[in-house]
């Protein structure tokens, strides 16, 4: 339960990051860094860990899960497990390089949103 509940909140940490900017496509992803480079990076690290790299916290519960069948003589088991995990964390990678790594071709490098104050009147 533990591991349901950890997913679900990274989940619902990814989709926290895509409301306040209407996000809904990989286009609008990658645009995403010229109106908030803080939400590019926590969208970046989120997916991340949501597939798993070992730093993050989405390693721990596969580790402990492929710990606990190895423990239990399930070696096939785990090494099916790891195999999905490779081709999950695969996906988030692929994910991850083309929402926040590559710049959408009409996007203008000297006008990032963010950088902009402003204005008062």
């Amino acid at each position: 339960i533990l591991t349901l509940m950890t997913y679900m909140m990274m989940t619902l940490s990814l989709f926290l990051v895509m409301i306040p900017s209407s996000t809904k496509t990989f286009k609008d992803m990658s645009q995403l860094w010229t109106v908030s480079p803080t939400l590019t990076t926590t969208c970046m690290i989120t997916l991340m860990s949501l597939g798993g790299l070992p730093p993050l916290i989405g390693f721990l519960p596969k580790w402990f899960i492929l710990k606990e069948l190895i423990n239990n003589h399930l070696t096939a088991t785990a090494v099916i497990m790891a195999i999905l995990s490779l081709l999950s964390l695969m996906f988030y990678m692929r994910l991850t390089y083309t929402a926040t790594l590559t710049i959408s071709p009409n996007t203008i490098n000297s006008t990032m949103k963010w950088r902009f104050k402003p204005n008062s009147f």
